[in-house]
């Protein structure tokens, strides 16, 4: 049953892994910056918030249509 969403190609998959990027926008907190592009893996990301959560195809950057190679 796939019912989480990656948060960074939004496909619908059974499981989702902690972002292993470097960038932390929940300690950018009262930063008047808002949104922006995660300037590791390209997930939309929210200052204040945690860094989504990406399938394994993100996690690894194999997903067929953000990454090359």
């Amino acid at each position: 049953m796939k019912n989480n969403l990656c948060g960074r190609c939004y496909d619908e998959v059974d499981k989702l892994f902690a972002a292993n990027c470097k960038e932390k926008p929940e300690l950018l907190i009262g930063m008047p910056i808002g949104m922006y592009h995660c300037p590791n893996c390209g997930a939309m990301l929210v200052a204040g918030f945690l860094h989504p959560e990406l399938c394994i195809k993100c996690i690894k950057r194999k997903h067929p249509k953000f990454d090359s190679g």
